[in-house]
């Protein structure tokens, strides 16, 4: 399936003519200087992945395409202008960003515990924004900090949960933060407008042995669209490698997110072993039925 979406995604670029008023000359995801081809919003291989109702002025944005990661993004400049202005609005206290995932993150835990053979962590929630996420994973015993540029959630997060927490400019944030066990890091990639630059900053202050946990939404899954200006990245399997190598880590599974972790766990109050979930996985994934998100585990390479 994948296959075919790269081949329809390819044969969409050579319909398409290369004057492109932007200034973009790589892909944001594998740096590639390879032709990066301008794509019509609504082309007819898209209009079945758009959802209007969330996207008003949807006829503005223009989407380009890596030919070789087949990742598709928008203007990260145009981008900065507007979503990243939004985040320090008043925090929306809607029901959504708090509904708590104690079985997926109890899930990943026992996934990075397989590989770090340990139990008491220093972990970085990036893009903790409400801090629901981090605060499950602080409640297993870890020392957690949850990093956000939008001050005013970052606010809220600290109060509600009684969590650490860093804001305002990355560069400078992360040396009071210091060395991390985990960086943990999920639905928060398709919003930064230079992902790639973003992961090497982060590999810094990853220890040797640490783990690297992203989560994004899966392009190649029927249930994934666009949503601009929300989200300005849109990964798929190969994008998503590219990125992690790129930024100088190494793969250690990527999985494409099961719902089936939750079900399980409302059944048999239990989590899943990892094996299992993983055989699940392949084998959905072997029959074309990608999951919402892609999941990522990897850490930093040997050198």
């Amino acid at each position: 399936m994948l296959r075919i979406y790269n081949f329809l995604l390819k044969d969409v670029c050579s319909k398409i003519m290369k004057n492109s008023k932007s200034n973009i000359t790589s892909c944001p995801t594998c740096n590639s200087c390879e032709i990066i081809e301008h794509i019509p919003l609504l082309d007819k291989y898209c209009s079945s992945k758009l959802w209007p109702k969330m996207n008003d002025d949807i006829e503005n944005w223009d989407l380009w395409v890596c030919k070789n990661c087949s990742h598709i993004f928008a203007d990260p400049e145009s981008y900065k202008t507007t979503y990243y202005a939004s985040r320090n609005a008043e925090p929306e206290l809607h029901s959504h960003f708090f509904k708590e995932q104690p079985a997926s993150i109890a899930f990943t835990l026992k996934e990075v515990y397989k590989y770090t053979g340990k139990r008491k962590l220093k972990i970085l929630d990036f893009g903790c924004a409400y801090g629901v996420k981090a605060n499950l994973l602080a409640r297993h015993g870890h020392e957690l900090i949850g990093y956000d540029i939008a001050k005013k959630q970052v606010a809220f997060a600290a109060k509600k949960y009684g969590i650490k927490t860093a804001t305002g400019d990355w560069e400078k944030a992360k040396d009071d933060i210091g060395m991390v066990d985990v960086i943990f890091s999920e639905h928060v990639f398709e919003h930064i407008a230079y992902p790639l630059d973003t992961l090497k900053s982060l590999r810094k202050i990853l220890k040797p042995n640490g783990v690297l946990f992203l989560g994004v939404p899966n392009f190649a899954s029927s249930q994934v669209g666009y949503l601009l200006p929300e989200h300005i990245h849109y990964f798929n399997k190969i994008s998503i490698q590219k990125l992690i190598s790129c930024a100088s880590f190494e793969n250690i599974f990527l999985r494409t997110g099961l719902p089936m972790i939750s079900k399980l766990y409302k059944i048999t109050k239990t989590i899943p072993p990892v094996s299992i979930v993983h055989s699940i996985d392949r084998f959905t994934s072997f029959t074309g039925h990608y999951g919402y998100s892609l999941h990522i585990l990897a850490t930093p390479k040997k050198y």
